[in-house]
């Protein structure tokens, strides 16, 4: 997994996982395409990685946090922006925090776009954030902080991604497609 760019978070991520002090809620807020989803896996892959190196991004479980397929890293995906985020599946997945990890010590929340959810679905949000599970941590993924209730920006630690320059992107084009040739 190559972070391009946002290495000042990728340094907050590392001193809250070594110093043992990792927050249950994480948003991070930037505009789309500036890499919030791979930084949100970045801090997963750090959690949960049992390497001794964290995260090593080799181990079975960074290679299935990167697909998206690792038990213990659920992600709400929601990419269609022009739509609410429907609050039975802020609930399904706040019921999966509940649940213990299966291999991980932790676990890890991932919701997208978190701008798209409507009060009721951030206040069924709220009720976790003010009581949060034992060993699980939250990252909330938006483009605009402002549309969620203050009292869930309060709970969280708000990170800004910067946008990627034009420079950064066409040296990660070219990477990838020499690596593929």
């Amino acid at each position: 997994m190559k972070i391009h760019q946002n290495e000042s978070l990728l340094s907050t991520f590392l001193r809250a996982a070594q110093s043992g002090r990792v927050l249950h809620a994480y948003i991070l807020e930037g505009p789309q395409g500036s890499g919030k989803m791979t930084l949100a896996r970045y801090f997963a892959a750090l959690l949960c990685c049992p390497s001794e190196n964290k995260p090593c991004f080799s181990c079975r479980i960074c290679r299935l946090i990167e697909s998206g397929d690792f038990p213990d890293v659920m992600e709400l995906r929601h990419e269609d922006i022009s739509k609410q985020i429907r609050v039975e599946d802020v609930r399904i997945f706040i019921e999966e925090a509940y649940m213990t990890p299966v291999e991980a010590d932790r676990r890890v929340f991932i919701l997208e776009n978190t701008q798209c959810m409507n009060a009721a679905g951030q206040n069924s949000l709220l009720k976790t954030f003010e009581e949060p599970p034992q060993g699980v941590t939250f990252i909330l993924l938006t483009t605009e902080a402002s549309a969620l209730l203050p009292t869930i920006v309060s709970r969280g630690a708000l990170l800004q991604t910067e946008p990627l320059h034009e420079e950064v992107i066409f040296r990660a084009l070219q990477e990838r497609y020499r690596s593929e040739e």
